[in-house]
Order: C-alpha cells, then sequence, then structure tokens
C-alpha cells in the first residue's frame, strides 16, 4: 500500500511539472503576426479575422488551462462532466493558426503563424506522452488514452507538412 502512495505521489509530481513546463510558457500574450504587406481591402473582414484570431487564443488557453487543471486532479476525484481532450486543444490551435494566416499578407506571416502551431502541437505532444506514462499505473477513468500519442503524431506531421508546402511556394 506505501509503494502504491509513493508511485501516485512521485507520478501526481512529475505530471503536474510537465504540464507547468509545457504549457506555462504560453501565459504571455503571442505577438500579433507582423503584416507589413498590404491589409485586406475590407476593413470589416479584417476585423472578423482579428476577432477570430483573439477567440481562437483564449479557447485553446481554456482548453489548455482545462486539461492541465483536470489531470493533475483528475488522479484524486473524478469529474462528472466530459474531461478536456487533445483534439479540442488541436482544434482552438488550427483555428488560431488559419485565422493568423488569413490575417497575413507576408510569406513571412503565414510561416510564422504555421511555425507557432507547430510549437503548440509539440507541447501537446510532449504533454500527452507524459500523462499516458502517468496513466498506466492507476488506469484512471477519463485519463489520456494511448491512441492520444498517435493522434499527436499525426497533428504534428501535419503542421511540418503545411510548412514545407508553404516554403516552396
Amino acid at each position: 500500500m506505501r509503494r502504491h502512495a509513493i508511485v501516485f505521489g512521485s507520478t501526481l509530481a512529475i505530471v503536474t511539472l510537465s504540464l507547468n513546463g509545457a504549457f506555462g510558457q504560453d501565459s504571455t500574450p503571442p505577438k500579433p503576426v507582423e503584416n507589413t504587406a498590404k491589409q485586406p481591402k475590407n476593413e470589416a473582414v479584417a476585423k472578423l479575422l482579428q476577432t477570430q484570431v483573439e477567440a481562437a487564443q483564449t479557447c485553446y488557453r481554456d482548453m489548455v488551462n482545462g486539461m492541465a487543471v483536470e489531470r493533475a486532479a483528475g488522479f484524486l476525484v473524478f469529474k462528472d462532466e466530459e474531461p478536456t481532450r487533445p483534439v479540442q486543444v488541436y482544434t482552438w490551435s488550427v483555428r488560431w493558426m488559419e485565422a493568423q494566416r488569413s490575417l497575413s499578407a507576408t510569406k513571412d506571416g503565414r510561416i510564422a503563424a504555421l511555425t507557432a502551431h507547430q510549437q503548440r502541437m509539440k507541447d501537446l505532444q510532449a504533454t500527452v506522452k507524459v500523462l499516458v506514462a502517468a496513466n498506466r499505473p492507476f488506469a484512471t477513468r477519463g485519463m489520456v488514452r494511448d491512441s492520444e500519442v498517435s493522434a499527436c503524431e499525426w497533428y504534428l506531421a501535419e503542421v511540418e507538412l503545411l510548412l514545407l508546402r508553404e516554403r516552396e511556394k
């Protein structure tokens, strides 16, 4: 029994530290993608795109924070609500990236948006790997499944392909 408590405590500490390390760096507001070329001709379109960027950032951060809190607390308490899944973090990151790309009239701006999304996916992948490893000894309901690691590999490959294509243009 004591051994389980030690393993449990160690795993909880590792998960908490990993989540703070992987997602803690996203607490500062991102720099807006530079748009030195022409702005969209219609100011209404530009305003709507900026609204999408800001909304996606907010939702992405909310998903990341929800995932971090639920995973750290998931060992101790079962929640009635559906836990945040990595695909939700991915979805809001993609929406953020697409809005930034749409706002940018330059190749460098589009590459910057893709690179920022790529980094978010690397952070997500690292966190999911830690959470899957931490989940194995406990088989706790609602924790991250092994298949989420493969999903994160797909997310990362997707953005790397987009980056290659954008750089070739």
